[in-house]
């Protein structure tokens, strides 16, 4: 299972007073402090619209990675799931077997039912 609490979205997400970006080498925070530094013509309004954007870009990226890998999953584990069935030639053989036995039980009720339903015309006839 994913760590969640290393993945770009959550530690982006946990702190609220940076964004964060996660690179193989490490991760750099960029604070308030820090974007204001760089950017004297920007407020702190400016820097909660791009905190917000960045939490929705990650949040989406994750959404989309979790439905991708989601559909994944190891060949040797797909014997336990339903995605790589084919019944065994046995299973095939026992199921022809049993569908001819239930139609020759529902021919065999059908046969009694229109017996029953003779020998009742018959003894209606009679009266």
């Amino acid at each position: 299972m994913k760590n969640y609490t290393n993945s770009d979205y959550a530690l982006n997400k946990i702190n609220k007073d940076a964004i964060v970006y996660k690179f193989a080498d490490g991760i750099v925070e960029v604070t308030l402090a820090d974007y204001l530094a760089e950017n004297p013509d920007k407020t702190e309004a400016d820097f909660r619209a791009l905190k917000g954007l960045s939490d929705a870009d990650y949040f989406e990226r994750d959404r989309k990675e979790n439905a991708q890998t989601k559909r994944n999953a190891p060949f040797d584990e797909l014997d336990e799931t339903d995605l790589c069935y084919a019944p065994s030639p046995e299973d095939l053989f026992i199921g022809e077997i049993n569908a001819r036995e239930e139609a020759k039980r529902r021919e065999r009720r059908l046969e009694t039912v229109s017996a029953g339903d003779k020998m009742t015309k018959s003894a209606e006839e009679k009266m």
